[in-house]
Order: structure tokens, then C-alpha cells, then sequence
């Protein structure tokens, strides 16, 4: 298992959960279809890659990687777009991930198309 994941807020319009990335841990290549997925590292540091076409999200790199970690500040992923977070670091990652619904939309918590399975490299 990556990680885990505790809600602390959902509501129609946010959805907030505390996430505990593993040392080396990796969540699936996903995406959101009618919310967008904001990450706030609080301690550690994550790879996110995001971008990928449907078509090769599981056979290339992904297009953009950034790393956050507690002073990079947050980054947006819209919905629609496919991404993934890594713990590339021997080190325990902590963060928070706000969700927030597409315009005209309720938060709707199984919002996720998997294309992959998470785990420990």
C-alpha cells in the first residue's frame, strides 16, 4: 500500500483529505472527471506528474513533473487531466489534497478513473 488517506472535510463544494505518502510509495495514474485536485505538502516532498494523453499514460514519461514540498507552495491539477503522485525520498511525505467541483457540480468523493494500480517501488 502507498499510503493512506484520512477525510477531514466533505461538503457539495470541497472535499479535503489528509494524505501519508510512504517512503517510496506511489498512488495510481488517475484522473478526476468533474473536479479539480489541489496539492498543499505539509511535510516532505512529492513528485507530481501530470498531463499524459489517455493513449500513453502508462507507456511514457509524463509531460510535466513538478516537486513540492513545504515552500513550493500548492499546484492544480484541473480535472481531466491525468496525474500521479511519488515519494521518491526515504522519508514519509505529508500533504493535503482540496478538491473542488466543476462549475454547476456537487463534490462527488468516487470521482476517479484508475489507470493503474498504486503501491511501493
Amino acid at each position: 500500500m502507498w499510503g493512506s488517506t484520512t477525510g477531514l472535510a466533505l461538503t457539495d463544494k470541497v472535499q479535503v483529505e489528509l494524505i501519508r505518502v510512504r517512503p517510496t510509495g506511489f498512488c495510481s495514474v488517475h484522473r478526476h472527471t468533474f473536479k479539480d485536485n489541489l496539492f498543499l505538502m505539509i511535510s516532505g516532498e512529492l513528485t507530481v506528474r501530470w498531463g499524459w494523453s489517455e493513449d500513453e499514460c502508462l507507456m511514457t514519461a509524463a509531460p510535466n513533473t513538478e516537486i513540492m514540498t513545504p515552500s513550493s507552495g500548492a499546484i492544480l491539477i484541473p480535472k481531466m487531466v491525468i496525474h500521479q503522485f511519488i515519494n521518491e525520498s526515504d522519508s514519509s511525505a505529508v500533504a493535503v489534497e482540496l478538491y473542488r467541483p466543476s462549475k454547476g457540480q456537487n463534490v462527488e468523493p468516487q470521482d476517479i478513473e484508475r489507470f493503474s494500480k498504486g503501491g511501493v517501488h
